[in-house]
């Protein structure tokens, strides 16, 4: 029999159409549905629309708030400014004299510097209370931020415009620059810069050769990157004859404590450190902040008895290693 002929396929076929019903409801108008769904759309970008307006009303708020805080405070700061010093006390209590003027423990006198008017031991506690409460400016020159009373002192600490001294040794450069220009200066005009540019650590690692002349060693300091960081090893005589050397790092006393370093030096001939003669040091690499005057108390030191061991002399030249390897703690 064939397949159109078998009844029980005709009957499947029939009851499978009489079950079937259209998707959308032919009683529904359609134009309908899609002006209900404007009206939606409508309401809903009514709603976005004052939501804009009420969220621009509010950062103007907020932006004139600013502007009415920033010159209170201005106004606040310039009262309170000592008429010697031109700072903002700092601390507290601040001394008045009995017409009311300010002026800083620092440059207290025995007479007020703006009536001269006998000063006694008049303090202001609205003064105090202002001080207590105003942002004030960073003290190094060229940086506009403001900072809490309370959070003054940290960002003092890691201001790039703060003043460090070169890391190079004393006898070759004695300036004193801002934190952001180091670099620059030693890459490209500090005399007690060993070369122009920055050499890298590789494998955390490195031995420099010295060669200096007959009577004294090698001072001058030589740039490093590891670890995304710059680092400075810095070599020289000391008055008192003996050989010093340091790390200092491009960063915070608390960037620093990240790191570890070992200094070694060991004669020309021992590239593999391995033979007797060799002083090695092991601890902290330092912040750049570091006093210069300091520096030379820190790292390794031998003295020249010690050196005469380590130095070998050829053709007028004074030869030893210097190999710096970096940790950095985890």
């Amino acid at each position: 029999m064939e397949k159109d002929e078998c009844p029980e396929t005709n009957n499947y076929i029939c009851r499978e159409l009489d079950a079937w019903q259209p998707l959308s409801d032919p009683g529904v108008d359609v134009l309908d549905l899609e002006d209900d769904f404007e009206d939606k759309v409508c309401e809903k970008n009514k709603d976005s629309d004052i939501l804009k307006a009420e969220l621009k009303a509010a950062l103007n708020e907020i932006k004139d708030l600013k502007e009415k805080y920033s010159n209170l405070t201005g106004k606040l700061r310039d009262k309170l400014e000592c008429p010697v010093c031109y700072e903002v006390p700092t601390t507290t209590p601040v001394p008045v004299c009995p017409n009311g003027h300010i002026i800083c423990n620092d440059c207290k006198a025995s007479q007020c510097p703006t009536c001269r008017s006998r000063i006694f031991n008049g303090k202001s506690l609205l003064a105090a209370t202002v001080i207590e409460n105003i942002e004030h400016s960073c003290p190094n020159k060229g940086c506009q931020t403001l900072s809490s009373l309370n959070q003054l002192e940290t960002h003092k600490t890691v201001c790039p415009y703060r003043l460090v001294d070169c890391p190079a040794p004393a006898g070759k450069c004695n300036k004193t620059l801002m934190f952001s220009d180091i670099l620059h200066h030693i890459s490209e005009d500090c005399l007690g810069s060993a070369r122009k540019g920055v050499g890298e650590l590789l494998g955390n690692k490195r031995t420099w050769s010295f060669q200096s002349s007959t009577g004294n060693y090698a001072t001058l300091t030589m740039s490093f990157t590891s670890h995304d960081q710059v680092f400075f090893l810095t070599s020289e005589k000391k008055e008192c004859g003996s050989f010093a050397a340091c790390v200092q790092m491009l960063g915070t006393e608390t960037e620093c404590s990240h790191f570890g370093v070992d200094i070694t030096l060991h004669r020309y001939d021992d590239l593999n450190m391995e033979g007797r003669h060799l002083h090695k040091f092991h601890g902290d690499v330092y912040s750049v902040d570091m006093d210069k005057k300091e520096r030379g108390k820190y790292g390794l030191n031998v003295g020249d008895k010690a050196m005469e061991r380590i130095v070998s002399e050829e053709l007028s030249k004074l030869r030893y290693h210097v190999t710096v390897c970096l940790e950095k703690y985890t």
